[in-house]
């Protein structure tokens, strides 16, 4: 069976400032606050399981969505589609662009604050990317993990446990929701 090589994206994010116009700056480094990589693996984008990716069925909103938990991601991720569906606000003075595993440069804009992502019982706000998501709606990765503190995974049984406050939250993937890559080779 063929198995690609990881692959990993770059998105690298500028912060923009606005003038009292309310008018973007050019893109000067007057103009840029601040520049960060953000880093989001190629396979978390198309909604593959990988190693490191947990995914599971939550809600924004009464919407129900599909939420990819991705160790591998630096940041929080939230598909544009969907935020522009449930007609939520957009901070659009932040622009990042993405640079593609082949050097393609994508730029992509805005960011989605508190955020309430639903989790069966378990309810966490969180800043969103907004970003042209493939086969998950939200990708929760390490800048949510990290608020976590201690956290038991067991990736095998796609289960994940960790305390809130006095309360113990565990949170277990669905089966049905894993995506794999095949390959076939015809003769």
């Amino acid at each position: 069976m063929h198995k690609c090589a990881f692959k990993l994206m770059q998105v690298a994010l500028d912060e923009v400032e606005t003038g009292e116009t309310g008018e973007e700056e050019a893109d000067t480094e007057v103009g840029v606050k601040d520049y960060l990589t953000l880093d989001l693996p190629l396979f978390s984008i198309s909604g593959m399981t990988q190693p490191q990716t947990l995914k599971l069925r939550g809600r924004i909103q009464n919407e129900e969505v599909v939420v990819m938990m991705d160790s591998g991601a630096s940041h929080n991720f939230i598909s544009r589609k969907l935020v522009e569906k449930l007609g939520m606000e957009i901070d659009e003075g932040v622009r990042f662009g993405v640079c593609l595993g082949d050097g393609t440069k994508v730029r992509c804009q805005g960011l989605c604050h508190g955020l309430v992502v639903q989790l069966g019982t378990y309810t966490v706000a969180i800043t969103g990317h907004l970003f042209e998501l493939g086969g998950v709606d939200v990708i929760l990765g390490v800048d949510w993990l990290r608020t976590l503190g201690e956290v038991l995974l067991d990736w095998n049984k796609m289960r994940m446990r960790f305390k809130e406050g006095e309360l113990m939250v565990e949170l277990t993937g669905d089966p049905t929701l894993q995506r794999t890559m095949l390959s076939r080779y015809v003769r």
